[in-house]
């Protein structure tokens, strides 16, 4: 079982991103977020309220996702896309390799996007 608490301080994020390694439970814990799919015990909270069908609809207006549909340039390597990235948002190479390790996608930076399986992208 896990737990995810998110809170804020100050100006609250436009955008949230579920990081880890494949089979881990982003896709999982997003689709329950979004009463796609029921938790096996407990419940999802989305803005403070519990996610139920009487409250579906109305969380559900004030929130976007998208799940399952990675970005990314499918003919590049996992490295040129995240130099793209990179370029982009000014990260340092430090910050990059950070972030790479943290996935755990360290040894498949060389292959092709379009033969990564969806959770890796």
């Amino acid at each position: 079982m896990f737990r995810f608490s998110f809170s804020w301080i100050g100006t609250k994020p436009r955008a949230l991103q579920f990081l880890g390694p494949n089979g881990s439970g982003k896709s999982t814990t997003m689709k329950m977020l979004l009463s796609l799919i029921r938790p096996t015990s407990g419940h999802a909270e989305v803005l403070g309220q519990e996610m139920t069908r009487a409250t579906r609809r109305q969380l559900l207006g004030q929130i976007g996702s998208l799940i399952e549909s990675p970005p990314g340039y499918a003919h590049l390597t996992g490295r040129e896309n995240v130099r793209i990235v990179q370029r982009l948002l000014g990260l340092n190479d430090q910050q990059v390799e950070t972030a790479v390790q943290m996935v755990r996608m360290q040894n498949q930076m060389d292959k092709k996007v379009r033969e990564f399986s969806l959770g890796m992208k």
